[in-house]
């Protein structure tokens, strides 16, 4: 399969949607029970706001969180929207992102947050970002993303993961460019 390295423009299908709706991990109802399935040594990543609010202040070592100010499409509370713009350590980044879509721009903040500590704010709405998270993260990184009434998901990238992902990003409708060069075979 290709390995994307740039995407213009992505737009959620409708017969998609079922698919992105199922964990693609664990699901814990607990927060303090978050560092039991990050292992020590783990690249982590936060998608939404409680499930990073809750991740750095579970003392994970979180490398890069992505938040929009809602939680369940309502206004994040003060305090949490005041802790993650101030989190020291990260750099901050700011991008727009429409609900059902990955823009170029969440992209490159997505590719830029395996390099470097951001705290990237979405305006509009950050829960694709898990999908750029699995299409572009090597194997054994941890991605926790927030399960609307069930709790949070925690995900380990892995080859069937990436798979998924990265074929949901080169459907036609996308507007994909990438590297078309096959992985070496071998």
């Amino acid at each position: 399969m290709a390995v994307i390295k740039e995407l213009d423009y992505y737009k959620l299908r409708n017969e998609d949607r079922e698919l992105l709706r199922k964990p693609f991990g664990p699901v814990i109802q607990n927060p303090k029970d978050l560092p039991k399935f990050v292992p020590r040594n783990a690249v982590f990543f936060a998608v939404g706001d409680r499930t990073a609010f809750e991740a750095l202040n579970a003392g994970v070592r979180v490398q890069s969180f992505f938040y929009d100010c809602l939680e369940k499409r309502m206004k994040t509370g003060k305090e949490i929207a005041e802790f993650l713009e101030s989190v020291p350590g990260f750099k901050a980044r700011e991008v727009t992102n429409p609900a059902g879509t990955i823009t170029r721009d969440l992209f490159k903040a997505v590719l830029e947050s395996a390099k470097k500590h951001l705290r990237v704010k979405i305006l509009g709405e950050e829960d694709l970002a898990t999908l750029a998270l699995f299409a572009t993260l090597d194997d054994g990184a941890v991605i926790a993303y927030g399960m609307p009434m069930e709790g949070m998901c925690i995900a380990v990238v892995n080859e069937e993961i990436r798979t998924v992902a990265r074929k949901l990003l080169q459907y036609p409708h996308s507007g994909t460019t990438s590297d078309t060069t096959k992985k070496a075979s071998g």
